[in-house]
Formats: C-alpha cells, structure tokens, sequence
C-alpha cells in the first residue's frame, strides 16, 4: 500500500491534488491510501511512519509547512517531501529539509505529472528493497541489506541488524517469502542469514 499524506488547509487544493495522484498511481497500477490534515499540527500529533510521500503547503495556519517539515525531519529521515505552494521565496529552505519537489500553485495537470511521476517511480524502486514488520505495538520499515539473520525465539521472530534488533510474531516461513531469495536462505528450521553478511 502506497501511503501518501496531504497536508494543505484548503479542501479544493487537497482533492486536486488526490484527483491528479489517482491518475498517476491508477496508471502505474499502485494500490494507495490517502491520509489529510488540515494543518502541521495536525499533521505532526497524528504523524504516520508508514508514510512513503508527503506534500506540504508552505502557508498554513499557526505552524508553516516549512517549520512542519523541520520537525518530521527530526524524526523520519526517509519519508519524501513535496512542497506546493504559491509563494517562491520559500524555495532555497526547501533544500534544508530535504525536499524532493517545489511545485508553484496554481498546478496544471501536466505539469504535476512531469514533476511527481518520477518522484513515485523512484520511491516504488525504492521501497522493493525494504520489507514491513509488525512487532506488538508499531510497523517498522527495515532496509533488506540491514538485516544480518533471523532467528526463531519462542514464539516471535528476532531480526537482527547492525542498528537494533526488532521482534515480529510472524513465522519464519512468512518473512522468508518477504525477504529476496538470492540473497536470504534458511540454513535451519529456526534461522535466516543474510548470505551477503
């Protein structure tokens, strides 16, 4: 699931940009989720690590798409930021957090596509090299060539990687499918290494 978050105080600039999207994630065939929020606060109270892509406006209530987009950086390094907004003096910032796009309002169809589209395309490259685990309490997103072994204990899963080790209650059997096969091999009914590692 490609999860795309919305983050503009204006309902017709946010179902413009859903509309376009659709077209873009229709034709590539992508099953996605939108989730909206009418402000940064908003946004970073009920922030979503599963995110893949953010847009942001620049001029929003209280809280600017900018200083917003400072704090998601303070804890997701990863996610990828789209800024959309009518002013281009903002456009130099943008840069400091990362941003991937800058697209200036009013947006034309053709060129939201030309801008985003390789945006998406790239992301989905990305993301085939990262596997979802659920552990009781959160999803994590792990890079595969992180991933060291995998090891049964008790009934959980530890994954272990240079950074950390995560837990899952999936089987072993169920991350093997997940993980590329070329490079993860099950050399006991209980362990998974990494052959690269």
């Amino acid at each position: 699931m490609f999860t795309i978050v919305i983050c503009e105080d204006e309902k017709t600039q946010r179902e413009q940009l859903k509309s376009y999207l659709s077209l873009i994630l229709g034709e590539l065939g992508v099953l996605y989720e939108f989730i909206e929020y009418e402000s940064g606060e908003q946004l970073l109270n009920n922030y979503v690590s599963k995110a893949q892509l953010i847009f942001l406006d620049i001029q929003m209530g209280e809280l600017t798409g900018m200083e917003t987009a400072r704090r998601i950086r303070e804890r997701d390094k990863n996610v990828d930021i789209i800024f959309v907004s009518g002013l281009t003096s903002y456009m130099q910032e943008g840069y400091e957090v990362s941003a991937r796009r800058y697209i200036i309002k009013p947006i034309e169809e053709k060129e939201f596509r030309r801008q985003v589209l390789p945006c998406i395309e790239e992301i989905l490259k990305k993301n085939e090299e990262y596997v979802w685990i659920k552990s009781q309490y959160s999803s994590y997103k792990i890079l595969m060539s992180d991933i060291l072994y995998a090891e049964t204990y008790g009934r959980k899963i530890n994954i272990y990687t240079k950074q950390r080790v995560y837990d899952t209650h999936i089987n072993l059997g169920e991350l093997e499918k997940k993980l590329d096969p070329e490079v993860f091999f099950r050399c006991h009914r209980g362990y998974l290494v990494n052959l690269k590692k």
